[in-house]
């Protein structure tokens, strides 16, 4: 990650630098001139970048290059997160483990009574994204949940699933990769997930490739947008994620798909007066 965002940030965007630019051969900034705007040592700074996660980096030293590399706020998260786990390598391994936890507390948890009101495709998952319940307008969008029975799986490896979401290469497989990779820093020590983002990146070259040469997180997946072609819809629509992370459901999360032109007056938020 620190190389790739070495390598898209210019040289002449820093004026400190003015009297090593004649001559340069490039445009981007070299790991010495990182180390010497961010008043480091270049060694840990090259340490760093190779991925070297067994040094002890401190918050300050860390802040000092992110401040020099411009890391948007995903990124500057990536690297304390990674900082601060060290386990984490580029790969995954580890062995599953069976588990219901989730669906036990979803039979437990009051969230299964707003499937049926809600008035949009809604799903509620455990936190490996496996499909606990969900309404019967999210399985008439997306057919292939009930083939895959897990909505990360379905949207990267569905191939139904796939030609739903438009431009999927480009927009879709990259920002779903991003949230597996920010799961997985999250909990790195997590063997189910592991194994889940695993076989995810082992299903088609294209997610393997895109696995190693993509590096960025997506913490956020509250307001994404989705540009999806409904079943038996010649035109595709816009959808919002609204996703909900009940705090007495640890582990389970609710997402519902919105329009982005749907408006419904009856769920309109009455005035005081008129509760009256």
């Amino acid at each position: 990650m620190l190389r790739e965002a070495r390598l898209r940030t210019r040289a002449d965007d820093h004026s400190e630098l003015a009297g090593s630019r004649a001559g340069r051969r490039f445009s981007y900034l070299s790991q010495e001139e990182v180390a010497e705007l961010a008043d480091i040592s270049i060694h840990w700074y090259a340490m760093l970048e190779r991925g070297e996660l067994s040094k002890v980096y401190s918050d300050d030293f860390l802040h000092r290059i992110a401040s020099v590399l411009n890391l948007v706020d995903d990124e500057r998260l990536t690297l304390f997160l990674l900082v601060e786990h060290r386990s984490l390598g580029s790969r995954v391994r580890g062995g599953m483990e069976a588990n219901d936890r989730g669906r036990e507390r979803l039979r437990e948890s009051p969230l299964l009574g707003i499937l049926g009101p809600l008035p949009y495709p809604t799903v509620i998952t455990d936190s490996t994204w496996l499909v606990l319940a969900a309404n019967d307008d999210f399985y008439g969008w997306f057919p292939g949940a009930r083939r895959q029975g897990n909505l990360m799986r379905m949207m990267l490896t569905d191939e139904v699933t796939r030609a739903q979401l438009v431009d999927w290469e480009t927009e879709h497989a990259p920002a779903l990769v991003a949230q597996l990779r920010a799961e997985l820093t999250k909990r790195p020590d997590d063997p189910a997930l592991r194994e889940f983002v695993l076989s995810i990146i082992e299903a088609s070259p294209f997610l393997d490739r895109l696995w190693e040469t993509q590096t960025r997180c997506e913490f956020v997946e509250n307001g994404r947008r989705y540009t999806v072609l409904l079943p038996g819809s010649a035109q595709p629509i816009t959808v919002v994620v609204s996703a909900l992370r009940p705090q007495d459901s640890p582990g389970l999360v609710v997402r519902a798909y919105v329009p982005v032109d749907a408006f419904r007056p009856d769920l309109v938020v009455a005035e005081p007066d008129a509760l009256a």
